[in-house]
C-alpha cells in the first residue's frame, strides 16, 4: 500500500517517540489518535510498521498510509468530545466521565462511540469489548472512572472491587426529603424478570449495600452524599427509588417529568479512591459539573 512521508526525523524530532512526534508536528491529530492510527499499523518508520514507543533517529522517515488521510483519520475511532485525563500512568488512566458517554458498547447502542474504543490504543487486549473496564458509570451519570491498561492491572482493579476496598462516593439529589438524615440500604438486587434492561429490588438478588447522609434540603428535593459499598448495576437510582425517593430526572426508575433545565439525572461520581497497581493508595475527584451545579442555584 502506497504511503506518504510526513516527517523526516531531524532536530528535537530525533529521541522523540513515535507518537509524541506525529502529535507535534501534525496536530490536526491528538497524541491519543496517533497513538490508535500507529498501534493499528497505519503508520511506517523507513517502510516497516513500528510501535508508539519507537524512538526516532536521524533521518527517520515516517510515512502515513494515503488511503487514511489525515482529514479522514480525525477524530477516527473516538468520541466527538475531550475526555479529561485526572491521571495517568503506565496502569491506569483515571478520567472525568462526561454525562451522555458510554463506558462500553450495549446490544442497542453498539455503533455509537464509547469509552472503551476512545481509549483503545492506550489499553492493552485482551480479546474483549470490554478490554481496560473495570467499572462502569450508567451513560447519564458524570464523574470519576479509572480504566486499566494492561491486564494484570484490571485484575488487580477488579479484586479491589470485589473486596470492597474502593471507595466510592456520588452526589445525588431526590425528590422529596428523607425520613432519616443518614441511613444504611442493604436491599438485594437482580435484573427486573418483565424488563431485563430495568434492575428491581428482589430476595432472590445478589447484595446490594448503598449508604447515604442528607448534604442539604431544597424545598422538595434532598441532596446526598452517597457511598456505595457495592456496585450492582443501576445500584444507588434503584435503591433511593425503592424508598420513594427516586434520583431527579431519572426517566427509567422515577415518576417524575424531568425538571427544567435539566436534562439528565442528577447524578455524580464525585470521588473514587482505591489502591494503584503500583502499590500507593490514591484519592481522585472531579468537581459537580456545570450543569448540575446551575440547577442547584436555581432552586436556592
Amino acid at each position: 500500500m502506497a504511503a506518504k512521508v510526513i516527517i523526516r526525523a531531524e532536530g528535537d524530532s530525533v529521541g522523540q517517540r513515535l507518537d509524541a512526534a506525529l502529535a507535534t508536528h501534525v496536530p490536526e491529530n491528538s497524541r491519543q489518535v496517533w497513538h490508535e492510527l500507529i498501534a493499528d499499523g497505519r503508520v511506517s518508520v523507513n517502510g516497516q510498521v513500528a510501535k508508539p514507543s519507537r524512538k526516532l533517529t536521524e533521518g527517520d522517515e515516517v510515512a502515513l498510509s494515503e488511503a487514511f488521510t489525515l482529514a479522514a483519520v480525525t477524530g477516527w475511532g473516538h468520541l466527538s468530545q475531550d475526555i479529561p485525563v485526572i491521571y495517568q500512568d503506565d496502569d491506569v488512566i483515571v478520567i472525568d466521565k462526561p454525562a451522555g458517554v458510554l463506558v462500553h458498547a450495549t446490544e442497542r447502542d453498539g455503533s455509537e462511540p464509547t469509552l472503551a474504543s476512545h481509549f483503545a490504543a492506550l489499553i492493552e487486549q485482551d480479546g474483549s469489548t470490554r478490554a481496560g473496564i473495570v467499572h462502569r458509570l450508567d451513560k447519564d451519570t458524570s464523574g470519576v472512572m479509572v480504566i486499566a491498561r494492561t491486564v494484570a492491572a484490571a485484575d488487580d482493579l477488579r479484586a479491589q472491587f470485589q473486596a470492597r476496598s474502593v471507595t466510592k462516593r456520588y452526589q445525588a439529589l431526590v425528590w422529596g426529603k428523607m425520613a432519616d438524615k443518614r441511613a444504611r440500604i442493604e436491599l438485594p438486587m437482580a435484573r427486573s424478570r418483565a424488563t431485563p434492561t430495568k434492575m428491581t429490588v428482589t430476595p432472590e438478588g445478589k447484595p446490594a449495600v448503598t449508604e447515604y447522609e442528607v448534604v442539604r434540603e431544597y424545598g422538595q428535593y434532598s441532596l446526598l452524599d452517597v457511598h456505595i459499598l457495592t456496585g450492582r448495576m443501576h445500584q444507588i437510582r434503584v435503591h433511593l427509588a425503592y424508598l420513594g425517593h427516586p434520583v431527579v430526572g431519572d426517566d427509567i426508575y422515577g415518576s417524575h417529568p424531568v425538571p427544567a433545565p435539566l436534562k439528565r439525572q442528577f447524578l455524580h461520581a464525585g470521588k473514587l479512591e482505591f489502591t494503584l497497581p503500583s502499590g500507593a493508595r490514591r484519592s481522585f475527584e472531579s468537581a459537580l459539573p456545570v450543569d448540575l451545579q446551575v440547577f442547584l442555584e436555581g432552586l436556592s
